[in-house]
């Protein structure tokens, strides 16, 4: 994707865990982004999904800086933010959840 890849957090604990390292090492510290396949370091701003825990550069999910900032601001738990696989997997998760419990409640007439 992009030449300086960014990234973000979902966390304060992880935005905190990420800068501490910055200070330490600038090597792989999550791995690599699942989008670019580049080495995910605390020189990014980088985010976890909550599903799937893979890592990734903000700008390779087209994370906005402003977008961020906020998700760095919010303890985890306020705010979550999934992949984009995971999250198109969850909105057809939540469908079939709610198409099957449609059913339930149709059949205990």
């Amino acid at each position: 994707m992009a030449s300086n890849p960014s990234s973000s957090k979902g966390s304060q604990s992880e935005i905190k865990k990420s800068e501490r390292n910055k200070n330490v090492d600038t090597k792989n510290i999550n791995g690599k982004c699942r989008v670019c396949s580049e080495n995910v370091t605390g020189d990014h701003k980088d985010i976890e999904c909550e599903m799937c825990k893979h890592w990734f550069h903000a700008v390779c999910e087209d994370i906005e800086d402003e977008e961020y900032e906020v998700l760095s601001r919010h303890n985890k738990g306020k705010i979550h933010w999934y992949c984009t696989v995971c999250n198109d997997s969850s909105v057809e998760i939540l469908r079939l959840v709610k198409k099957s419990a449609g059913k339930s409640s149709a059949n205990r007439y």
